[in-house]
């Protein structure tokens, strides 16, 4: 057969790598001669994986009557023949080209001519391998310990590589809903789009769901001072919640619509977990709270994602005024026999507090207080020296001052007196006098029996510890004599026997009646006393002066004695009108507590806190004038004071 020359069909093979398209097209000659014409080449539709298309053009005319095929395939170079050609009864094919780069190439076969040669290589790129990455690295909108909160986080491939057609693609990781995982599975893309699963190996998590608010309860709307703010533990079922912060805003500038990230943080508390209430004060660095000014606050609660919710605001409003403290109106501040006192006070506030402790202790003893409260009768207290203090409260519960008073509880009756001086048996012709000891700051109450034990004289008070008797009949009397503690507690009497032998001389005649009683009142250490001893005093109010008492004095016990002469030569009546405990060192005798034309013996004790002095400061005496010279001093005064009007 007769072989004609050729030249080969113009080629025209296309290669497309899946939806990319990548490949090399050219227009290779059979034999030495250049094809021409169209070169056209489609890619299967169907999945990467499947067989792609080749079409070519044989450029040359077939011998007639000739039977024309074709081997087309794949070499490794551009100018290596196919490894395993394909045969192929028209000029097209379907091949699977290998992975990686290849060059597709055809030749004709036709019977009786030489094989012709292979036409221009068509670079081929196939890629069927999904990329692959060392390791990942997050980003998004994150809290703690990788939580995110939103809806997605992107997934950033570290060390992407892709053997073939190079670059990588990594999806968003989109979260419908809450989720948490380690490891977690998710997929990267090469441009072509070969898919590989990636493993990321750190933890993380989404928490798209605000937490349950923690809840404020303390403290009140009305504090004294900054206070220690209180609120219930929050609660995420997913994240956890991470802290709390306590945040206020002046009630001015206070909106409905508040934001997470408005007012002013005043503390922050991790949440610790568990059962219980947290408890905040303003934290180091904070600025003081404003005092005197409406507020309002709340708890923010933030979970490990990041989620915020706040809880309702409460009012709030600090008012450090202090109050003066009260006045206490009543109440012993001394010795007393009663062991259940009664006290009042004043104050200008409603609200108060007393408390009662012994001295030496720190607990109260008893304690009680409110609203409206200014009265208080203390429980039954066993003997011992106490303080009561009480403090008026404001609305905000800021407390005053306190307002203190000492004194002491004694019930047990002191011990008889003793007896240390008498007069001699039988008496003849003078007064007897007896004399006895008594405790420091008690006074002795003694009185005269008959032998029938019928009280013929007495009862007489008196600051002193010795009496001389009346003038008294022939005949046998019994002298008794009591102790008075200056809690008023009575000793029991001590009674002693002695007789009475009248002298036979001729009665004197009387003195001034007044001098003489002035001459016998009792006194000792006078001089420490103001007015002098045996003054009469044109008032009713006199003002009583005595020098300081020793170390440690703390009170003074004011005793004045009522002098009632009786008729004849009878001993004068005594009897104790006034008791005071002043703290100063005078004392005015208060309105319609002494008489006109009535004598008085005084005396002042030193109380040192737990007791008094072995030795009062003085015994001393005064009168008052009568009535006459009483008014006339009043009407002297009145003049005096017309005058003053009319000068002015």
């Amino acid at each position: 057969m007769k072989r004609r020359a050729r030249s080969f069909l113009r080629f025209a093979g296309i290669a497309t790598v899946a939806a990319a398209g990548l490949f090399a097209a050219g227009s290779p000659a059979f034999a030495a001669t250049v094809p021409t014409g169209a070169a056209t080449g489609t890619a299967s539709p169907s999945a990467k994986n499947d067989p792609w298309t080749f079409t070519w053009t044989d450029s040359t005319p077939n011998v007639p009557g000739a039977a024309v095929t074709y081997e087309a395939g794949f070499a490794a170079t551009a100018g290596d023949a196919p490894a395993t050609p394909t045969a192929a009864s028209s000029a097209t094919v379907q091949l699977l080209p290998p992975e990686g780069t290849s060059y597709f190439r055809v030749r004709a076969l036709e019977d009786g001519v030489p094989a012709s040669g292979y036409g221009d290589a068509v670079q081929v790129v196939a890629d069927r391998t999904g990329p692959t990455a060392s390791g990942t690295t997050l980003s998004g909108t994150v809290g703690v310990n990788n939580w995110y909160r939103g809806t997605s986080v992107t997934v950033n491939p570290v060390g992407c590589t892709d053997a073939v057609a190079g670059g990588c693609v990594a999806p968003p990781w989109t979260i419908e809903g809450d989720f948490h995982s380690t490891p977690a599975q998710t997929t990267i893309s090469d441009v072509l789009g070969n898919q590989s699963p990636l493993t990321i190996t750190q933890a993380f998590g989404f928490d798209k769901t605000k937490p349950v608010s923690g809840i404020p309860f303390a403290p009140g709307a009305l504090v004294a001072d900054e206070p220690q703010f209180e609120w219930t533990p929050g609660s995420d079922s997913v994240s956890a919640v991470d802290h709390y912060d306590v945040v206020y805003t002046k009630t001015a500038d206070f909106q409905d619509d508040y934001n997470p990230t408005g007012g002013t943080t005043i503390a922050s508390k991790d949440d610790l977990g568990g059962v219980g209430n947290y408890t905040a004060t303003r934290g180091q660095g904070v600025a003081p709270l404003p005092v005197n000014t409406p507020l309002k606050w709340w708890i923010r609660t933030t979970d490990k994602a990041g989620n915020v919710k706040l809880s309702d605001a409460f009012n709030l409003t600090i008012d450090p005024t202090v109050p003066p403290a009260p006045t206490i109106t009543s109440g012993p501040n001394a010795p007393t026999s009663d062991p259940s006192p009664t006290f009042t006070w004043t104050g200008a506030e409603t609200n108060f507090h007393w408390e009662v402790t012994l001295v030496g202790s720190q607990n109260p003893a008893r304690q009680g207080g409110g609203n409206n409260v200014t009265q208080t009768t203390l429980a039954s207290l066993p003997d011992g020296d106490y303080t009561f203090r009480v403090t008026q409260i404001t609305e905000a519960g800021k407390g005053s001052a306190e307002a203190i008073r000492s004194f002491k509880i004694d019930t047990t009756p002191p011990a008889p007196p003793v007896i240390t001086a008498r007069p001699t048996f039988p008496a003849i012709g003078a007064a007897p006098i007896y004399a006895w000891t008594t405790e420091p700051g008690a006074f002795s109450r003694w009185s005269i029996l008959d032998a029938g034990g019928n009280l013929i004289y007495g009862p007489i008070e008196t600051p002193v510890t010795t009496a001389e008797l009346p003038p008294l009949a022939d005949g046998p009397y019994t002298f008794q004599v009591v102790q008075i503690d200056a809690a008023g507690n009575v000793s029991q009497a001590v009674s002693e026997g002695f007789t009475v032998l009248a002298p036979l001389v001729a009665p004197t005649p009387e003195d001034n009646a007044r001098t003489a009683l002035l001459a016998a009142l009792p006194k000792q250490n006078a001089l420490r006393l103001q007015p002098k001893a045996g003054t009469i005093l044109p008032t009713l109010q006199p003002v009583l002066r005595w020098k300081k008492g020793p170390r440690g004095t703390k009170l003074y016990n004011l005793q004045i004695f009522q002098v009632t002469p009786r008729k004849g030569n009878a001993r004068p009546k005594v009897k104790k009108v006034l008791s005071r405990f002043p703290r100063g060192l005078q004392f005015r005798a208060p309105k319609r507590q002494l008489k006109a034309g009535t004598c008085y013996v005084w005396r002042v004790w030193p109380y040192t806190g737990t007791a008094f002095t072995t030795r009062p400061v003085g015994v001393s005496n005064f009168c008052i004038a009568g009535k006459k010279v009483l008014r006339a001093k009043a009407a002297k005064a009145a003049a005096r004071r017309a005058a003053i009007r009319a000068r002015s």
